[in-house]
């Protein structure tokens, strides 16, 4: 039976893929980094992602949690800094905030909850599934981060508009 951590750890590793992968393929700059570290970022976050997944013990999710935290942090120094772009996503810019933050630890205390209770993925159909559902899970909640402060500003415009 999957429970909710390890469901959410299960995203969260596809997440780590999902950031990675543009930052391996085209390079880029992320902002709190030297210039040339984004491949070699992009492509820590792929290995840990992938050990989370591949083999879900103790090791990849810890190596899964640490990640988090760390670009949780990353990501707090870009709050207090005013950062526009947090680097993310690689190639897009991603405004910082708060809800971004929220889910790096969310997915950080997912992962140490597996660490500590442990888990097993399920086999066969049921562990495709999951791997299916995180995938898309993963790919929203990227596209929900990096375009969240465009559908803030669009939620704000219509309430203007209905407003008026």
């Amino acid at each position: 039976m999957v429970t909710v951590a390890g469901g959410l750890f299960v995203i969260g590793a596809m997440l780590l893929l999902v950031a990675g992968a543009p930052k391996v393929v085209a390079g880029g700059a992320v902002p709190w980094l030297p210039p040339r570290a984004a491949r070699p970022l992009g492509a820590a976050e792929c290995a840990v992602g992938l050990w989370a997944l591949v083999a879900p013990g103790a090791g990849g999710a810890i190596a899964a949690a640490g990640a988090y935290l760390v670009l949780a942090g990353a990501l707090a120094v870009a709050l207090v800094r005013h950062e526009p772009d947090c680097g993310c996503f690689g190639v897009a810019p991603v405004r910082p905030d708060i809800a971004h933050l929220v889910v790096n630890l969310l997915f950080a205390a997912a992962a140490t909850t597996v660490a500590a209770t442990g888990w097993s993925r399920p086999d066969g159909w049921e562990g495709l599934l999951l791997l299916a559902l995180g995938a898309t899970a993963a790919v929203l909640t990227a596209t929900l981060l990096s375009t969240g402060a465009d559908v803030r500003r669009l939620v704000a415009q219509l309430a203007e508009v209905r407003s008026s």
